[in-house]
């Protein structure tokens, strides 16, 4: 938990691990979402993935953003609600070895989700992470992250492309966002 929860604005993200086909897993998501309606959140989204998959994630198991390319602020900020926690048995990654992947599953989702203006949009805050930790960001707190990006934007501006445009537009990073 960073602690920059805006209400009406960010998501609440959960994690579940499991060592087999749990019955409660078709039920999780809407047991969360009773349980945090309060808060207020834009989206509550339930990730899960087997136990079992856990130490290979790119060819066993699903290799979320959370475990890999921001794996550094999962380990930093998660709190385990129920259960043992699993940061001792994730393979360890550097950022500087995912970069290529992530651009390229980046790169995917905007093809796959053209049209989609949700999807587009989250898709256009995975950029924008991306190149603010590229450009010397070390956390994805959104007051540090704004700061970088609007730095960012002010450097892109020079550079000015359709996909840069989209980004300025698009993100949730834009100033006065947060």
């Amino acid at each position: 938990m960073r602690g920059d929860f805006i209400k009406g604005v960010s998501d609440l993200d959960f994690f579940a691990v499991v060592k087999t086909e749990d019955k409660i897993l078709p039920s999780l998501r809407e047991i969360l979402e009773n349980c945090t309606k309060d808060i207020d959140a834009v989206e509550v989204d339930v990730a899960w993935e087997f136990l079992k998959n856990l130490d290979d994630l790119f060819n066993k198991g699903v290799p979320f953003k959370f475990l890999t390319v921001y794996q550094e602020d999962f380990l930093e900020n998660h709190v385990v609600i129920y259960g043992e926690d699993i940061a001792k048995i994730l393979p360890k990654y550097k950022f500087e070895d995912l970069i290529e992947w992530r651009v390229k599953r980046l790169l995917m989702l905007s093809d796959a989700n053209r049209g989609k203006l949700k999807m587009l949009h989250i898709t256009a805050g995975e950029v924008a992470r991306l190149l603010a930790l590229l450009n010397g960001a070390k956390s994805l707190k959104k007051k540090i992250f704004s700061r970088h990006f609007t730095l960012l934007g002010m450097k892109m501006r020079f550079l000015s492309t359709p996909l840069i445009d989209f980004l300025l537009k698009a993100s949730p990073f834009r100033a006065g966002m947060w």
